[in-house]
């Protein structure tokens, strides 16, 4: 909600469609602002031109990988080996 006139309860969003969901629930929306008493009797929502940002998000850094975690990684992906490409020429 972006403000409250007098009676009207005045919504920005980013997109038509979040603009025709709120239309839709006008009544549902209007009905619960007087539950928590405030006189609203009209309910204005705007689409903004420019989309709304989400916060900046903050890189994470890798942390290092472990010698013991190295050597277990390795140990694993030397398991996956295909034992068809082994070089044998017994097939």
């Amino acid at each position: 909600m972006a403000n409250v006139d007098g009676g009207r309860l005045v919504y920005v969003v980013d997109a038509p469609v979040w603009r025709a969901k709120l239309r839709l629930h006008a009544q549902d929306i209007l009905d619960a602002a007087r539950s928590l008493g405030l006189d609203a009797t009209e309910l204005v929502v705007k689409t903004t031109t420019h989309p709304f940002q989400p916060p900046e998000r903050t890189e994470r850094k890798a942390t290092p990988m472990s010698a013991a975690a190295k050597e277990a990684l390795q140990a694993a992906l030397a398991s996956l080996v295909d034992p068809k490409n082994t070089g044998s020429k017994d097939s």
